[in-house]
């Protein structure tokens, strides 16, 4: 599957309340793409949803900078 597809899921998972469901998809993603600002940010929000906040902002801050890094590479920031 396709790591935009599973963030989809992940989200919808996720608005739904089914938090276990939303981990088990973005831990497919993020094997699949370790380096996804997007995936880091889904965990992050999720991190955040079970209020652990440490994770959460590492999370954030790990996408942060890759996406940064990315546009940099791309010619897009």
């Amino acid at each position: 599957m396709e790591v935009g597809d599973l963030l989809k899921l992940a989200a919808e998972a996720r608005q739904a309340g089914n938090n276990a469901e939303a981990r088990r998809l973005l831990d497919q993603a993020l094997t699949e793409a370790p380096d996804h600002p997007g995936v880091l940010n889904s965990l992050g929000l999720l991190a955040l949803g079970e209020k652990d906040a440490a994770r959460a902002i590492g999370l954030f801050e790990r996408a942060a900078t890759l996406e940064v890094l990315f546009a940099d590479v791309l010619g897009t920031g």
